[in-house]
């Protein structure tokens, strides 16, 4: 990631003046141009336990004005489905509200098959959070989350192996559809037989804990209907 923020740094161009000003003039656009260089350089070299505490640096002023903003949430897709039918409900809210393309498989089998954006530590609603307003999670992707009791309830409905021959990761899949303008994380889910739309602190007190996000491979315009594979070959 700092790579390429410093790559789009660098690339911000030089601005134009109809009069030349000196280089060492505050107005002038090389002066500007290599403050936000050196901004950047001064974040590269900051180690990880220091970041929260940099100065006015270019990547807190762009994470400040994540913070603040948020996200249109799209309307609460609805279908007919069976209940505890998380994975099928998510993938049709994503195909039908962003295009996006998963594919036909259980929830805790969705990892073999999509794209693992990031696992999640044990403050995955606050990792979310940062990593929404840095611009790795994005309305469209789907979280992989565990819930009280899982084990339990799989072992009775006899399902004891994924894809691979291991006990499942994680039972329930929901949609993120964004930031709502209360600053809060939006999902949409289907929760047994029911489909809502829940925030952050809605899941937060039925103890639901994000485990994973996963982003799909294959893109759909939905101006046009047509799909436009993001990748050359799939892992």
């Amino acid at each position: 990631m700092k790579k390429t923020l410093l790559a789009i740094t660098l690339a911000l161009g030089s601005l134009t003046a109809k009069t030349p000003l000196p280089v060492d003039s505050p107005f002038s656009p090389i002066y500007q141009k290599n403050k936000r260089n050196q901004e950047m350089l001064s974040y590269l070299s900051t180690p990880l336990s220091e970041m929260e505490y940099t100065n006015d640096s270019l990547l807190n002023r762009y994470i400040r004005k994540a913070k603040e903003s948020y996200d249109e949430i799209p309307e609460l897709a609805k279908f007919k489905l069976d209940p505890h039918s998380c994975s099928g409900y998510a993938r049709r809210a994503a195909e039908k509200n962003f295009g996006k393309i998963y594919h036909w498989r259980d929830s805790w089998d969705l990892k073999y098959v999509d794209e693992v954006v990031e696992r999640l530590d044990n403050k995955p609603y606050k990792t979310l959070d940062s990593l929404r307003d840095v611009g790795v999670l994005k309305p469209g992707m789907i979280i992989g989350a565990k819930y009280p009791g899982w084990k339990y309830s799989f072992e009775n409905r006899g399902i004891t192996k994924d894809a691979k021959g291991k006990f499942p990761e994680f039972p329930h899949t929901m949609l993120y559809v964004g930031k709502n303008k209360q600053g809060e994380l939006t999902f949409h889910h289907q929760w047994g037989n029911r489909i809502e739309e829940a925030t952050e602190n809605d899941l937060k007190k039925y103890n639901v804990k994000p485990v994973l996000i996963l982003n799909s491979y294959l893109e759909k315009d939905l101006a046009s209907n047509e799909s436009k594979d993001k990748i050359k070959t799939q892992g």
